[in-house]
């Protein structure tokens, strides 16, 4: 679909798991598939991993601007304008130098019907233990 709608020929590699895990570290490649899955809720879990020097920023970016609008926000008491600072740092990452493009997300359990299954809570992960669902008796 890449080369399809954009013209850019695209060679893909299957990889075994170590190989893929030293081809990304090294950045021994052009173009590669990564994921994360926030584990605290906030922007810096995501934000964070892009930084010079962060054991997750598995892209060779760095910008000295971007580490320190991360910096700022780490400082800022005032929640408004840390997300500010964060949504500068994101629009550099996203939109200016984009080492990174988001193609797709995660779906977990988002559509079910509360009337009748219970045990599901939100959580950032996404998790949910299977011997924690039941089925709730219907109404009668």
């Amino acid at each position: 679909m890449v080369q399809r709608e954009l013209g850019v020929p695209i060679d893909l590699q299957r990889q075994e798991w170590k190989v893929y895990l030293h081809s990304m570290s090294s950045l021994d490649y052009d173009l590669c598939r990564a994921t994360w899955v926030g584990d605290y809720n906030d922007p810096n879990t995501f934000l964070g991993c892009f930084a010079t020097g962060d054991g997750n920023n598995r892209t060779g970016w760095s910008n000295p601007a971007y580490d320190a609008l991360l910096a700022d926000a780490a400082r800022e008491p005032d929640p408004a304008r840390r997300f500010e600072i964060f949504a500068k740092a994101e629009r550099l990452l996203i939109s200016r130098d984009a080492p990174v493009c988001p193609l797709y997300y995660y779906v977990g359990i988002q559509f079910y019907d509360s009337t009748r299954l219970g045990g599901i809570q939100a959580n950032l992960l996404d998790e949910h233990a299977i011997k924690a669902m039941y089925w709730k008796q219907p109404r009668e």
